[in-house]
């Protein structure tokens, strides 16, 4: 199998999970630059990249899911030093249409030109230029840029080509797929959720299944083809003693920590994750009746808890996610384990 049949496999897994929508495909590609760093370039292109996918009118691969897969390719758009082969760029991507641009400064103003090129024919579906008293007022400009750009597009699944004078005018029907959501900056994130606490090993011989809850506040930023999160949790369980041991009790157990996770990316808008948290829990044991020398008592100790998960985006600021974490409770000489899948949400801050 040919690398390029590869990339096309590749992409079909990614854009795979939803057909309910049609809207074409497109890719921004890097900029030519005059005056500005190569990481300036790279952080407008993402950002006018984040942009487009907000129009709601194409199905976006963005800029680090795209260097992935040319490194598939093992092909570096610094390669192509003109338009012909940035069009064929945008077909091993699978792309029907790529937009291009260059930024360059004259005196004190900056100035943006872009275009959005069919890849098959190499039309020009759009353009949208800008001149900017300096660089900050270029990227706050960029929501525009991207809205010029999409302008003109009639109903989702077509892309309007402005045709040549001999030739009529067309459409370009694009498969239909639906988009994956963008990836690619920083941000916060308030995850909440709750499910099922699972005893294991001797444990599971005086407890019964929990009820644990948690909540955390994050900081994810992009890494390699994925995303680090770290944050702080807290949380409770509720865990009751089974009906048939000696002593009955209930337990609260409240954990206060650290997690660090990293998500993969790599099957958008499904996501994996594997990560780990740790800390400390105020334990409160209340028992259910008078015995002698058993009270009732308030207690610290240490947590720690590998955990996997899968996440689907419902949008750029929302998603589910199922989360495994196992959990290792060091608990009056003893150790606590157990296994809670959790549901919940994710909210981009």
């Amino acid at each position: 199998m040919t690398k390029r049949w590869l990339i096309a496999l590749l992409l079909a897994l990614v854009l795979m999970p939803a057909f309910a929508q049609s809207k074409p495909i497109i890719t921004v590609l890097d900029f030519s630059t005059d005056g500005i760093s190569k990481s300036e370039m790279r952080t407008i292109i993402t950002l006018l990249s984040s942009a487009l996918f907000q129009t709601k009118s194409f199905t976006v691969i963005d800029v680090s899911e795209r260097d992935r897969l040319l490194q598939e390719l093992q092909f570096s758009v610094s390669e192509c030093t003109d338009e012909s082969c940035l069009l064929e760029v945008g077909r091993m991507l699978s792309a029907e249409a790529i937009v291009v641009g260059n930024i360059g400064k004259v005196g004190n103003r900056h100035i943006l030109s872009t275009k959005m090129l069919e890849t098959e024919t190499a039309r020009t579906l759009n353009t949208a230029d800008g001149i900017y008293s300096n660089l900050d007022a270029l990227v706050d400009d960029i929501v525009n840029v991207s809205k010029k750009l999409a302008k003109g597009l009639e109903q989702p699944g077509t892309v309007a080509v402005e045709p040549a004078k001999t030739e009529p005018k067309k459409k370009v029907k694009a498969p239909k797929i639906k988009a994956p959501v963008e990836v690619g900056g920083r941000y916060w994130s308030l995850s909440t959720g709750a499910g099922v606490n699972i005893p294991i090993g001797a444990t599971a011989q005086a407890l019964g299944l929990g009820i644990p809850a948690l909540v955390s506040l994050d900081y994810n930023l992009p890494l390699g083809g994925g995303t680090l999160g770290l944050g702080a949790l807290a949380g409770f369980q509720y865990q009751a003693t089974r009906s048939d041991v000696r002593y009955l009790y209930t337990m609260l157990t409240e954990p206060l920590g650290a997690a660090v996770n990293y998500r993969i990316n790599s099957m958008l808008p499904f996501y994996l994750s594997l990560g780990a948290m740790g800390g400390v829990t105020v334990n409160e044991v209340f028992y259910k009746e008078v015995y002698d020398f058993r009270k009732n008592g308030l207690n610290f100790s240490a947590f720690a808890a590998p955990m996997v998960g899968l996440g689907y985006e419902l949008s750029p600021k929302l998603g589910l996610e199922l989360t495994i974490p196992y959990w290792l409770i060091f608990f009056q000489g003893a150790l606590y384990m157990g296994v809670s899948p959790i549901v919940g949400v994710e909210i981009r801050l």
